[in-house]
């Protein structure tokens, strides 16, 4: 069905091969143009689309334990800031920090079983 067609890159002017296997894979895909870069262009074109600036980093003081750390945000005045190691539930709870509520339990009742059937479920 497909056979293999020799294209010229827009970007080096270099041909490069459209196989079979290719067009079968974009016919696949939906898609209705042809390449129009060469695989290294389009690599290239792809690593450059890929390459961010370095992330700016803000010095604060963790709120939980004192010790000076880095944050990807800058952090807005009166509001704790907390650093790696009390990021996590556990070590927050333990250091007296509680950001969710405990769920409160309401009462379930099967039906099935008549008043035998209420048990108290967490939600």
């Amino acid at each position: 069905m497909y056979e293999d067609r020799t294209l010229t890159c827009k970007e080096c002017g270099a041909e490069f091969a459209f196989t079979a296997a290719e067009q079968a894979f974009y016919a696949e895909k939906g898609f209705q143009n042809d390449p129009s870069r060469c695989p290294a262009c389009r690599a290239a074109r792809k690593q450059s689309r890929n390459d961010r600036p370095a992330r700016e980093m803000f010095t604060v003081t963790c709120s939980g334990c004192g010790i000076e750390t880095q944050v990807p945000f800058n952090p807005t005045a009166g509001r704790p800031v907390y650093c790696r190691d009390l990021k996590t539930a556990e070590t927050l709870a333990s250091a007296g920090v509680f950001f969710l509520p405990p769920r409160p339990q309401t009462r379930k009742h099967d039906r099935r079983q008549g008043n035998k059937g209420l048990v108290w479920n967490n939600v």
